[in-house]
């Protein structure tokens, strides 16, 4: 999956890093309405007869991040990623293969739960979804402080990778 030719991202794998980042932050912070009706599913077995507005922007925002995740991996596994810096401990190279593992995972796995909870009623992939939702910010805040780390500790000079092509730096 990494390629150590390779020194930039593509253009479509930084718009779908940046798309999946931005979707992902807003279905964790704005969902209050969906925590309500996962509530009261699971306190009573039903679904609300009438749904918010938000709520439905949840639904929608699932399946378009399920999707991004899906192309994502596409191409992570098509057109490949950079290695990281050969300076980079072994140690460091295994946390972060085994961090990305685990985003990718949890990424897929909250909306495929939170559509098995939503269209087939089962409680156990709603509860599956809402813990998941904590792992998962727990592995993006992980995942920003690793890069904060790389870039001000290390200085490995990474998150420009995600900020620009090969391209725009010949120019």
């Amino acid at each position: 999956m990494m390629d150590t030719n390779k020194k930039f991202y593509s253009i479509s794998q930084i718009l779908l890093h940046w798309t999946t980042a931005l979707l992902v932050f807003y279905q964790l912070a704005v969902n209050a309405d969906i925590k309500k009706t996962y509530k009261l599913f699971l306190e009573n077995g039903e679904w609300p007869s009438m749904l918010s507005s938000q709520t439905i922007t949840h639904l929608i925002l699932g399946f378009i991040i399920l999707i991004l995740v899906l192309m994502r991996l596409y191409l992570r596994l098509t057109i490949k990623v950079p290695a990281l810096p050969n300076q980079v401990p072994v140690q460091l190279k295994l946390l972060a293969k085994a961090s990305h593992y685990l985003l990718y995972f949890f990424l897929l796995l909250m909306p495929l739960s939170g559509a098995l909870g939503w269209f087939t009623d089962l409680k156990f992939a709603i509860l599956i979804h809402t813990f998941s939702a904590k792992i998962l910010l727990a592995l993006i805040l992980f995942h920003i402080c690793a890069a904060i780390f790389h870039e001000g500790v290390l200085g490995n000079k990474i998150l420009r990778r995600m900020f620009q092509t090969e391209e725009k730096l010949k120019r």
